[in-house]
């Protein structure tokens, strides 16, 4: 279990680092597509109003318009990071910015990357979490395919929280400015209230 944790600790303050430097100055506007209105800026790098509206219209985080554009501004570094490691063919295109930085974060933190060692006690934990809706309740723990649904959900639950610690660690330090007018704007366009309320 330490071997993993240090190893998931190594990746995310390396990856952390790169992006410190990839993402520490301001981006000239010239150099950024034209996506429409900017409602935020990280580290010089814009968050459009199209992908702020889209997140709120499905629902992400509950519609809860702090948390998405908190979200937007770790996905934008997130983005940013993908087309200095990947290229930008790989992570531009249609779709919102979470289906665009998606498969980057799946790539660098996948379950089996990230799983390590099952101890008991966390088997035990998602067993029962997921007892009685995966499978039976009562069913053998060690049994072939209850162990195949624990597992995988486990070590999913570990890559989803190894991405989120890579995001934590990209934000860290980083300059935001927000727009407030536009902010409030899009999101009374969208919901019918104000940020805050």
């Amino acid at each position: 279990m330490r071997r993993a944790t240090f190893f998931l600790l190594s990746c995310v303050a390396a990856l952390g680092c790169q992006a410190c430097q990839a993402t520490g100055g301001p981006k000239d506007a010239a150099d950024e597509p034209q996506q429409g209105e900017v409602i935020a800026r990280i580290n010089g790098l814009p968050v459009f109003k199209s992908d702020y509206v889209a997140a709120l219209q499905t629902g992400r985080l509950g519609g809860a318009p702090e948390l998405v554009l908190d979200e937007l501004l770790g996905l934008t570094l997130v983005a940013h990071e993908c087309e200095a490691m990947a290229g930008k063919a790989v992570c531009s295109g249609p779709g919102t910015l979470l289906e665009r930085t998606r498969p980057f974060l799946e790539r660098l933190f996948s379950p089996e990357r990230t799983c390590g060692v099952i101890r008991d006690t966390d088997y035990a934990v998602v067993y029962d979490r997921l007892a009685g809706r995966r499978f039976p309740a009562g069913a053998d723990p060690y049994a072939p395919e209850v162990r195949l649904v624990v597992e995988a959900m486990l070590c999913q639950g570990r890559a989803r929280n190894a991405q989120r610690a890579y995001v934590a660690a990209l934000r860290k330090g980083a300059r935001v400015e927000i727009d407030k007018d536009a902010w409030a704007a899009a999101t009374a366009e969208t919901t019918g209230g104000v940020p805050g309320e």
